[in-house]
């Protein structure tokens, strides 16, 4: 079986080839990782509110980088076990939106401190996504794996697209865990299971 670690790192690579090909949207996710590194340090060291608006002006950067700089590059996402571009629209637009307007206009969170809300808003498009690929992705594990993939990100990029900022260039494609062929798959089940009988080939 495909080691849990092995299989992030094959969901990492996926992403980057997919949809952060070019060299704005690579620094976008440069700067969006470094403040995310900066907001775990203020969940535990300030206030909500300066957590809330590190994330927040973080992700702004982050999926701006996609919107409008990577474009929608959904139909190549498809072996992505996260959200795809039009799956991040939506809940930019629509799911934050009516979590906004519940609590300001209606009962529903009454009691709730605006920025405890809005922490919660966004921790739970996680935790809905998480729940999903439990009960219905490849295997059981896989919301956890999705979530220690998105956390450890915040490194990863930075290993990654760091060398983008001095270099001026995008950083391309890279094929150290999967293929060119691999992309071509129709969906992540085939994939890990190919990865999967080529380490039994190689043991």
């Amino acid at each position: 079986m495909v080691s849990y670690w092995h299989e992030i790192l094959i969901h990492k690579e996926l992403d980057h080839n997919a949809a952060h090909l070019t060299w704005g949207n690579q620094m976008c996710h440069l700067i969006s990782s470094i403040m995310m590194l900066v907001s775990y340090v203020l969940l535990f060291t300030s206030s909500m509110k300066s957590v809330v608006c590190t994330i927040y002006l973080s992700h702004t950067i982050r999926q701006g980088g996609h919107i409008f700089i990577e474009g929608n590059k959904t139909k190549n996402e498809k072996l992505k076990i996260g959200f795809n571009t039009s799956m991040k629209i939506f809940m930019i637009f629509g799911v934050l939106p009516f979590y906004a307007y519940l609590y300001m206009f209606t009962n529903v969170f009454t009691g709730i401190d605006r920025w405890d809300m809005a922490f919660y808003a966004f921790c739970s498009l996680v935790v809905v996504r998480m729940v999903q690929l439990t009960l219905f992705g490849t295997h059981w594990l896989q919301g956890i794996v999705w979530v220690v993939k998105i956390l450890s990100d915040t490194i990863s990029d930075i290993e990654l697209y760091g060398p983008a900022l001095y270099r001026w260039e995008a950083i391309p494609k890279t094929y150290e865990y999967t293929t060119k062929e691999d992309a071509a798959m129709d969906n992540v089940k085939e994939l890990l299971a190919k990865k999967e009988a080529s380490l039994k080939k190689v043991q």
